[in-house]
């Protein structure tokens, strides 16, 4: 497999506290030995925290979809997986340049 194009995972999730009154924010990064890379921060919101989780996840889930993809060749006869299933898997991994 080549490298991906995106941050390669894991990413992890954050909550940095605001100041004068604001809330903070929430945030995706990347936790390198010696730096960390923010992938994306959001205002703190109802759904901010489970938004950050779901795409701290992405990484691993485009590898998990990579693998499923790469296994799968054919649709399944007893109705399990379509033949457009796995042209959708397809075209999100490539979307996200895997």
């Amino acid at each position: 497999m080549s490298k991906p194009s995106y941050t390669p995972g894991p990413w992890n999730v954050y909550h940095e506290n605001g100041s004068m009154g604001s809330s903070g924010h929430w945030g995706v990064e990347m936790s390198g030995e010696t730096h960390s890379i923010t992938i994306c921060t959001m205002s703190h919101r109802d759904n901010a925290r489970h938004n950050a989780r779901l795409i701290a996840s992405a990484p691993e889930m485009a590898e998990w979809i990579r693998k499923v993809v790469s296994y799968t060749t054919a649709p399944m006869a007893d109705g399990g997986i379509e033949q457009e299933d796995i042209d959708r898997a397809r075209a999100l991994l490539a979307e996200v340049g895997e």
